[in-house]
């Protein structure tokens, strides 16, 4: 009951994340507003994603130093209320490129004690079911910042909605402060690598994990003798999760631009948005019943998948640019939307199984220097490519970066 009781925290998942949501949708359209372009999205998404490499790596080792988990979520969630009311006063594409990046300082901030309270927070046999609610409250808090998003912003506009992602960073606040009670015990964050449900979350809420600075002589022994770094089945898993979120960001990133240079309507997008992430959520019931060695299977069929939704994607953009590209979106979403958890926990659960016992920290602090630099490049290269080449050139690379994994995986003995 103790543990139970402990664990009302995690509601305020739901209005935290209904917060990044809506925000992570709501910044390309505010930039294209403020007469910003498909460059300056990618500007700002590259160096969203630059602070929340670099900072989770800061927050990382702050958070094994203090005892006070509250501490650090408070600080994090008040930054990011202050940084959200910044944002609508920012009055050109460059200032809100600057405080998405300093949002991404706050995100990281606040995402680094939610993932070592959960284990904190639960016994070992309420591990599983702990991690459960953190999906589901994570994604249906998704959804409703977004579908809120889409409600709002249909009546008021879209500057006016900002005030509704200001109601929910309070709300997370408030939730944070009255509900989070400070563990009895705290662990440090190695702890996260010795579980495997607790590795494949914390990958599934952002795909980077430091346990310590990675050292410049880390990367000169990991890639020493590069013939036997190849057999290796770890660099096929991360360079399979390395291309799946490079992927990602490609698409991603220039599709909210494309979207509004059809012709459709701020509410609409949001709209769209919501379809995915509602889709991203529910797909995780077909993994309920994935039995132990299944991973490699799971993951090369959402991989196939998620290529075709990627290929419908690019295929419509060349043949209709028109207000039509709604319905076209909500096809090429449901393959890209169901394949992504299916992908994505069976391949975390792979690198998991591929770590080295004695190298799991060192190895996963280079995952995740190349998984941050990789979306940083990409991201930034996606608003060039789509500017200068046209948005369809942008999506069908994205397509052919998603089929070189599956490639990849096809090499992998069972």
């Amino acid at each position: 009951m103790e543990k139970k009781e402990s664990q009302k925290w995690m509601y305020a998942l739901m209005p935290y994340n209904a917060t990044i949501f809506f925000i992570g949708t709501f910044i390309p359209l505010f930039i294209l507003k403020r007469g910003g372009n498909v460059v300056d999205i990618g500007l700002a998404t590259a160096f969203y994603n630059l602070s929340l490499t670099i900072f989770s790596l800061i927050w990382g080792m702050v958070i094994d130093r203090i005892e006070s988990r509250k501490i650090l979520l408070v600080s994090g969630i008040s930054l990011m209320t202050i940084l959200i009311l910044i944002i609508l006063k920012a009055g050109n594409p460059t200032n809100i490129i600057m405080v998405y990046a300093l949002l991404g300082i706050s995100i990281a901030m606040i995402n680094t004690p939610i993932n070592i309270l959960i284990i904190e927070t639960s016994s070992k046999s309420s591990l599983n079911s702990s991690y459960n609610n953190f999906y589901w409250y994570s994604y249906i808090g998704g959804i409703i910042g977004q579908l809120g998003g889409a409600i709002w912003i249909n009546f008021l506009g879209l500057e006016n909605s900002i005030y509704f992602s200001i109601l929910l960073s309070i709300l997370t606040l408030g939730s944070f402060i009255l509900l989070l009670k400070e563990p009895l015990i705290t662990l440090e964050r190695e702890n996260i690598l010795m579980n495997l449900k607790a590795f494949s979350y914390k990958l599934l809420q952002i795909p980077l994990f430091f346990i310590r600075i990675p050292r410049i002589k880390d990367f000169v022994s990991f890639f020493r003798s590069i013939k036997i770094f190849l057999e290796r089945d770890f660099f096929i898993v991360m360079s399979t999760i390395i291309l799946f979120f490079a992927s990602a960001n490609l698409f991603f990133t220039s599709y909210t631009p494309y979207l509004k240079n059809v012709g459709l309507f701020d509410s609409e997008i949001f709209l769209l948005s919501t379809y995915i992430t509602f889709v991203n959520t529910f797909s995780s019931l077909l993994l309920r019943k994935m039995k132990e060695g299944e991973e490699l299977d799971i993951a090369k069929k959402a991989l196939y998948i998620r290529f075709f939704g990627f290929f419908l994607a690019s295929t419509f953009s060349v043949f209709i640019q028109n207000r039509l590209n709604f319905y076209t979106t909500l096809i090429s979403f449901t393959f890209i939307g169901i394949a992504y958890t299916l992908a994505t926990i069976p391949l975390n659960v792979m690198l998991f199984k591929t770590l080295r016992p004695e190298k799991k920290g060192e190895e996963i602090g280079i995952f995740s220097s190349l998984n941050g630099i990789t979306i940083f490049i990409v991201s930034f290269l996606s608003g060039l490519i789509s500017k200068t080449l046209g948005y369809y050139v942008t999506f069908y690379l994205a397509t052919i970066l998603i089929f070189i994994p599956i490639l990849l995986l096809e090499t992998l003995r069972k």
